[in-house]
């Protein structure tokens, strides 16, 4: 698989415990496989970084728009990943999270900026 990572300069090495803790999906090195998206992401000057990922041997988890991605990155936002995955695959949430508490249950929204 080929992935894709933005930054201001070249990683050759990428270190999955450099950037915030409390990012969407936790402590990680974040990557796209939609080479189109990462060159909206950049900013001025950016470096594109193009890697291959061996998915083989690895415990891959994929989340789609729903409650338990809402949860997921809810409680990642807190410092609390519950999730043992050596991948993790899923929509960001572009720092747009509505959480609406109703006797223990949530209704969420979550939108694009």
């Amino acid at each position: 698989m080929i992935l894709y990572h933005t930054s201001d300069r070249e990683i050759r090495n990428p270190d999955i415990h450099y950037g915030r803790k409390n990012a969407d999906f936790g402590w990680g090195f974040y990557l796209t496989p939609d080479r189109d998206f990462t060159y909206r992401w950049a900013r001025e000057n950016a470096v594109v970084n193009e890697y291959e990922l061996d998915e083989h041997a690895l415990n891959m988890h994929t989340f789609t728009r729903d409650i338990h991605w809402f949860e997921y990155i809810f409680n990642n936002r807190r410092l609390k990943d519950g999730l043992s995955a050596d991948v993790v695959i899923g929509p960001i949430a572009n720092d747009i999270i509505q959480i609406l508490r109703n006797h223990n249950s949530y209704v969420f929204s979550a939108g694009r900026t």
